[in-house]
């Protein structure tokens, strides 16, 4: 059909006399209706004046027929169903109130006119495809292997910076435990730490079993990996700078055996590889001295709480709270074990929580970006970023599917964002693949 915006007006009701809507040709030439004209109205346009269309029957199939136009379809296509329509609708939705700052409204307020009102913004939020297999299942293998391995070798460096710091521990008879409000207050309490590791299970089980479902797994574990590992390589720095007493009295006996050292370059590399491997828990039999600014459990704990609060639908409120509360509890539990001291507590939940924030922030409008000295400027100082989200665009929505749809499916590995301009979508991906719909 060619380029029906650069029809003239002879051409739009020769237009209108093919879908069978003669009668509304005078109409359209009295108020010199082109196609530029044309690829603006919507329903809204039709109804109120000065168009003033009454019967309903012709007002939908001409909406109906300028959709097709839209679209770039010849308007004796078949149009999707009524019912899938109404799930593209949905989803627009859903998609929308990801974005309220947009239109400055509540989310989930969002109506019918409020869609038409704001179509001029979003030329094609109604008609785009809002899925592309734009990403090669390979590619996100790379990109999670990339991040696996990153944590792996932060664990790792972060177990060795442990194994130093055990034995730089300060001397507990010259240096007793530091003035601390809440461990002064709060009696010591043996089994605490263990039931903080606990609730560690509790929430990485929650998390492992929402990733099994959610139909974006593979973006999920890759963000998990990089920023977990990126929090535990700052934690090797704070760690290993200033070397603070121990925090409780019962650690006094321990931490003294380690501050004797552990041997020769083997023995140390092997007791770091123990740490390592026990993931530095006391429940897989790891006793740690030293490692105080800042909590690494506080950390985990906070970073499960976001991960599963991030990726389970709004509606959720009662795992969400639940979360929270296993996370508040946990960090309690921390110091009631008086294995750390406040401070460290609340350092991890600051940085583990900034961290996340400023990551998903970052990765939910980075495509956005036009100014390529922008765009230079985040590969520059976020590489491992810009390599991890290169291809993903917008945020992750809530979708979940059965375990054995195939692990490495196009939306497990990538998402795309339907307010994409009609530029970036010709620079999205490198791999190629006909596009299609998902919902």
């Amino acid at each position: 059909m060619g380029d029906y915006s650069e029809w003239d007006c002879a051409r739009v009701q020769q237009w209108l006399r093919d879908i069978g809507l003669e009668e509304y040709t005078d109409t359209f030439k009295n108020h010199k209706i082109d196609g530029n004209v044309l690829s603006m109205l919507n329903e809204t346009d039709l109804r109120e004046k000065p168009l003033c269309m009454s019967v309903l029957g012709d007002i939908k199939r001409l909406s109906k027929e300028l959709d097709s136009l839209k679209k770039g379809l010849s308007p004796l296509k078949i149009e999707p169903t009524p019912q899938r329509e109404i799930k593209k609708m949905e989803l627009v939705r859903r998609r929308i109130s990801q974005i309220p700052e947009l239109f400055n409204s509540k989310v989930g307020s969002y109506s019918h006119n409020m869609l038409e009102r704001y179509e001029h913004i979003l030329p094609s939020i109604l008609t785009a495809k809002l899925w592309q297999p734009d990403e090669r299942w390979i590619s996100s293998v790379v990109k999670l292997a990339a991040s696996a391995l990153y944590l792996f070798f932060s664990i790792f460096c972060t177990s060795f910076v442990m194994m130093l710091c055990h034995e730089r521990v300060p001397d507990t008879v010259l240096y007793p435990p530091l003035p601390d409000i809440v461990l002064d207050n709060l009696p010591h309490i043996p089994w605490a730490f263990k039931v903080a590791e606990i609730i560690v299970f509790i929430l990485a089980s929650i998390l492992v079993f929402d990733v099994i479902f959610h139909a974006h797994r593979m973006i999920i574990l890759r963000r998990f990996c990089a920023i977990t590992g990126s929090i535990f390589m700052l934690r090797c720095v704070t760690m290993f700078v200033t070397s603070l007493s121990v925090p409780g009295k019962h650690l006094s006996s321990d931490c003294k055996k380690m501050s004797d050292g552990f041997g020769d370059w083997d023995a140390k590399l092997s007791r770091a590889w123990t740490i390592a491997s026990g993931l530095g828990l006391s429940v897989a039999g790891v006793t740690t001295c030293g490692d105080y600014m800042f909590s690494g459990h506080s950390s985990i704990l906070t970073l499960l709480n976001f991960f599963i609060n991030e990726y389970t639908p709004y509606s959720w409120k009662g795992l969400h709270v639940i979360s929270w509360c296993l996370n508040m509890f946990g960090m309690f539990f921390v110091l009631a074990a008086h294995e750390h001291y406040t401070l460290d507590v609340i350092c991890a939940f600051y940085i583990s929580s900034r961290m996340f924030m400023h990551y998903h922030q970052l990765a939910n409008i980075h495509h956005v970006v036009q100014k390529n000295a922008e765009r230079e400027r985040i590969r520059s100082w976020f590489p491992m970023f810009s390599f991890l989200e290169s291809e993903t665009e917008g945020i992750v929505p809530y979708e979940f599917e059965y375990p054995w749809t195939p692990l490495f499916g196009e939306k497990a590995n990538h998402v795309t964002s339907p307010y994409t301009t009609k530029k970036s979508k010709k620079k999205r991906k490198t791999s190629s693949g006909t596009p299609i719909e998902s919902l």
